[in-house]
Formats: C-alpha cells, structure tokens, sequence
C-alpha cells in the first residue's frame, strides 16, 4: 500500500509513470461522477455543458492513456 508521503516523495522525484497514473486515477473518478450526473434530471440549459465538459475530459485522458503506452514502450515507465 501506498502511503502519502511516498506519492509525495514520488511526485518530488518527478517519476512520471507515477504522476500519470495517478491523474489517470481522478480522471476515471471525474469521468463516473459526470456519466452519472448525466444519467439524472438536469436542467436543458446545463445537461449541454456537462456533455461538453466529459467529452473533453475524456479527450484529455485518453491523450494520457496513449503517453503513458508510448512511454511503456518506449521504456521511460
């Protein structure tokens, strides 16, 4: 188990594989909290934005998805 100060120290070693899958991890989190706010009642005026809004977070993580493959075999993580 990873403890705090070990992220910590691992963000502060800029070790990259770490920093990745770590936002990679809350945007999985952010991505389940938009799809299921989209599966309630919103308003017209906001379901929009909140649409606009997951598609380019998960744009952003898919882009991430692919550094971190590209690193992998690149053999940088």
């Amino acid at each position: 188990m990873t403890t705090n100060n070990q992220k910590r120290n691992d963000f502060s070693n800029k070790d990259d594989k770490v920093l990745l899958t770590e936002v990679g991890k809350a945007e999985d989190y952010v991505i389940t909290i938009y799809e299921n706010a989209l599966k309630t009642a919103l308003p017209a005026s906001v379901r929009p934005i909140i649409e606009q809004q997951l598609g380019i977070i998960r744009e952003t993580h898919a882009y991430l998805t692919q550094m971190l493959s590209a690193k992998a075999v690149a053999g940088k993580v």
